[in-house]
């Protein structure tokens, strides 16, 4: 099962899981969106991504990387 928290900084609602491809964990937006480009196998906290253009029924999560809006001075490289 996923963990679920808040993000330290905006304390938004986040699942922390483990990337299928990577091994890595990340965390994801805790509500799905319809745009979102990872599915989530809840029994696992396994997240996968979901291809482009293939068609997906399920619930779609994002990366909170990727709304966070603390994300660009925390987290992302500054080179």
């Amino acid at each position: 099962m996923a963990d679920r928290g808040n993000c330290r900084w905006c304390r938004a609602r986040i699942i922390w899981v483990t990337r299928a491809k990577t091994g890595k964990r990340t965390c994801l937006d805790a509500e799905p969106v319809e745009n979102g480009n990872l599915a989530l196998n809840e029994e696992t906290a396994l997240a996968y991504e979901i291809p482009k253009d293939q068609a997906y029924a399920g619930k779609r999560y994002r990366s909170h990387f990727v709304s966070c809006p603390h994300a660009k001075s925390l987290w992302r490289n500054k080179r």
